[in-house]
């Protein structure tokens, strides 16, 4: 038998995760967090950190469907009585967004803080930063069920052609810095919202809401972004601008063919209805081609991905041979 080196896949363990107290008897996981969030997943692991007095918050996401089945959230016949505080309420077209304080946990008479011993300083200090956090993580729910999925999909399509000094332009809260150096990363973002959320998850990178004058770059990336404006080519003209001798463009958008697949997520709550209704030009290689006229640009590298429904382009000062339509 011929040994790959890849590990064998075991199947999951029958029952809930274990949850590691010795973890919070040390204090880890408070010094771990300091004063940003630390985003819990799982109703099991939520509802043991609730009975641990660690859990401060509650999202809950109401969709129009029943599933039937699955673990209760918070189950625990005989379990004791958690009292809440309402933050804010927010609705988008398929979900009710419901966010919580845990206020006090009640046992044997006696009630618990939901802080992990925070002080009053780091309080203050993350009370400005979870309200803009409250309301971008509405807008992120609202912005459909699979957006996070497709974020990470386009990075791994983009990974390898990050090269030098990278400009991430339109940033969002910056999640394309994680495949980043820090010292050669710049994210640009008009939404000052996102950018605070930015500086605040990721203080190691560089962050503005305009691009800064007289620098250049090895690579601008531009993923998801040119799909939404009425001028693609002259973006494609400004990014060449921008670019140190050699540099490259890479870019991600959707595919025409598929825009069908694009609808109808958006109608169901798979992918954000804004972003859909928002699509100015959805551009193929032949579009991408007529774009990059004029621009002394041309395609270095095409690929299609995620099952063809989305494409990425490289374009640069030179070009090389395109790869083949996939």
């Amino acid at each position: 038998m011929r040994r790959t080196g890849r590990a064998k896949k075991r199947p999951p363990r029958a029952g809930p995760p274990a949850f590691c107290r010795s973890v919070l008897a040390e204090g880890k996981l408070a010094a771990a967090a300091g004063d940003k969030y630390v985003n819990v997943l799982g109703a099991e692991v939520a509802r043991q950190c609730l009975e641990a007095g660690v859990l401060d918050e509650i999202l809950v996401c109401i969709a129009p469907v029943l599933l039937g089945d699955g673990v209760r959230l918070f189950g625990r016949p005989g379990g004791p009585s958690v009292k809440l505080e309402r933050l804010s309420l927010t609705q988008a077209p398929l979900a009710t967004n419901l966010w919580l304080r845990v206020a006090e946990r009640k046992t044997s008479g006696h009630a618990w803080p939901s802080r992990l011993g925070r002080s009053a300083r780091g309080e203050r200090a993350s009370r400005h930063t979870g309200e803009a956090l409250r309301s971008l993580m509405a807008e992120l729910v609202e912005a459909g069920m699979l957006s996070y999925w497709l974020v990470r999909r386009r990075q791994r399509a983009v990974r390898r052609h990050l090269r030098g000094r990278v400009l991430d332009f339109g940033c969002g809260v910056g999640t394309l810095a994680e495949i980043c150096d820090p010292a050669d990363y710049v994210g640009v973002d008009i939404d000052p919202r996102k950018i605070e959320i930015a500086r605040r998850d990721r203080p190691r990178y560089r962050f503005e809401t305009a691009v800064p004058e007289a620098e250049r770059f090895d690579t601008v990336a531009a993923l998801a972004f040119v799909e939404h404006v009425r001028d693609p080519a002259g973006y494609l003209r400004r990014f060449a601008g921008l670019l140190n001798a050699g540099g490259q463009v890479v870019l991600t958008t959707p595919h025409p063919s598929l825009e069908w697949v694009h609808t109808t997520g958006a109608r169901i709550g798979l992918f954000s209805h804004a972003a859909h209704d928002e699509h100015e030009d959805l551009i193929d290689r032949r579009r991408m081609a007529e774009l990059l006229a004029g621009t002394g640009m041309g395609l270095a590298v095409y690929r299609r991905f995620l099952f063809g429904a989305n494409q990425l382009f490289v374009v640069t000062s030179r070009a090389r041979a395109a790869a083949p339509d996939r």
